[in-house]
């Protein structure tokens, strides 16, 4: 996706993306999320949880995001922001359940662990990297802003995991 131009109305972010559809974000970029790292602990019904960390955190560089009601996955895309674009970095992200649930039953076949069905994962805590990726207009080069967002507690996250 590729978006030509931000601006703010009624207090919200507004992009104009390349399908010329308006897409309203009522705090920030969602869609530019690139990497994504979890610490999580997996309980298994009937069994003790099993906590997944240091060596074995993962890391997504593509991830799935809810955009839109479509499920829309984002890689190394650039978007174009206007000069003195002024966009306040308060960010509130929305992943889906495919990518969560995807990433977690992958996470526990490499460790040997066969996930029995009724099983939930109970995020811990989630470290957002965000990168976002824009061309600046004058130098018609693609530049980086990196933004860290970490959040500790997070409650009622539960995702079913598939067998």
């Amino acid at each position: 996706m590729f978006v030509d131009s931000v601006s703010w109305k009624g207090g919200r972010l507004l992009f104009s993306i390349h399908n010329n559809n308006d897409f309203d974000l009522p705090l920030l970029i969602d869609l530019m999320i690139i990497s994504l790292n979890l610490d999580y602990e997996i309980q298994s019904a009937g069994a003790q949880p099993i906590q997944l960390s240091g060596t074995q955190r993962t890391k997504l560089k593509d991830v799935f995001i809810n955009l839109n009601h479509k499920e829309t996955l984002l890689t190394e895309e650039q978007y174009t922001i206007p000069p003195n674009a002024q966009i306040p970095f308060k960010v509130n992200y929305m992943t889906t359940l495919k990518s969560l649930n995807d990433l977690v039953t992958e996470r526990m076949r490499n460790a040997g662990h066969k996930p029995v069905p009724g099983s939930q994962v109970l995020i811990k805590k989630i470290n957002y990297n965000l990168e976002i990726k824009f061309l600046n207009p004058q130098k018609n080069t693609p530049e980086a802003l990196k933004v860290n967002f970490v959040k500790d507690e997070i409650k009622n996250l539960k995702f079913s995991l598939k067998p």
